[in-house]
């Protein structure tokens, strides 16, 4: 995935209402991604039902790419297959 594409997912959230951003971090080979507090808020955590609205229009925005998330255990951080 290209940053303008994490750019873009951030703007989909933004505008859904979904006080969730998406981090990406990028390794030798792959990437992986983690929501946290939008940027410039006093969240200090990400809520469970955020989290869920994150992980639901994160997989609709990646499915619409042709590209399919897996997500971690706790839900907080996810990856591209």
């Amino acid at each position: 995935m290209s940053i303008g594409d994490v750019v873009e997912m951030n703007k989909v959230l933004q505008g859904q209402g979904i006080p969730v951003y998406v981090h990406l971090h990028d390794t030798c080979g792959s990437q992986f991604f983690t929501f946290g507090p939008p940027k410039g808020s006093d969240i200090q955590e990400v809520s469970r039902q955020s989290l869920e609205a994150a992980r639901e229009k994160v997989g609709e925005f990646l499915s619409f790419k042709g590209v399919r998330a897996e997500f971690s255990e706790d839900g907080k951080s996810f990856w591209t297959v």
